[in-house]
């Protein structure tokens, strides 16, 4: 909605339960499994560098615990507000600058999808579809067709007019990263760009 404060004074209003949880889902995916045995999960990736850019620019790391309409309950620990993702490094949170901390928010949160992803059994693994953000831009007819096998249904007829009106298919551009690149290393220290350029390098060797 456009006013954000009414928007979050009718959630309050409605007693309604908070779906922060399955935004970032994986981290916590044995729980939806033991409780929803059929469950499957769309998990949509997107490369390190183009989340940090967004979130540092949403200013994420810089809301947290003032602005209630983020919509990420924070943790008050003993080294000051910190985000659940980092409750066990909340020291190390609390002393960095917000483009450090947006970073190793980014990284700490694919680590911990990959860890809870690979303790899963591979039955269990089978429920997940991992689609890139890249991949539905470039070609967003092959994953719609991808996401119709994993589902077992078949894409509505107003699909077209969706991809028409988002204007896809849109090819992707490598200068479009190194611009945010070079945002980002203007405010980061060089040990977490260097942290982020090699995970940006690790996402694409493995989703490419």
């Amino acid at each position: 909605e456009p006013d954000d404060v009414a928007a979050l004074q009718k959630f309050y209003q409605r007693r309604a339960y908070s779906f922060f949880i399955t935004h970032e889902l994986l981290p916590n995916i044995k729980i939806c499994f033991d409780t929803f045995p059929a469950l499957k999960v769309i998990s949509l990736q997107r490369s390190p560098i183009d989340l940090v850019y967004s979130w540092y620019k949403r200013g994420l790391a810089r809301r947290l615990g003032t602005d209630p309409t983020l919509g990420v309950p924070p943790f008050q620990g003993s080294a000051g507000v910190h985000p659940w993702y980092m409750h066990t490094h909340e020291r190390l949170y609390a002393r960095l600058n917000e483009m450090d901390r947006t970073i190793v928010s980014v990284l700490t949160l694919h680590k911990k999808n990959t860890v809870a992803y690979d303790r899963l059994d591979p039955k269990k693994r089978k429920r997940i579809l991992f689609v890139t953000y890249e991949h539905l831009l470039s070609d967003p007819a092959v994953v719609i067709r991808r996401l119709a096998r994993f589902l077992r249904r078949e894409p509505l007829p107003g699909m077209q007019r969706i991809l028409k009106r988002e204007k896809l298919p849109i090819p992707s551009s490598p200068h479009t990263d190194a611009k945010k690149l070079l945002e980002i290393q203007s405010f980061a220290t060089a040990p977490y760009a260097k942290r982020l350029v090699m995970a940006q390098d690790a996402y694409f060797a493995r989703w490419s």
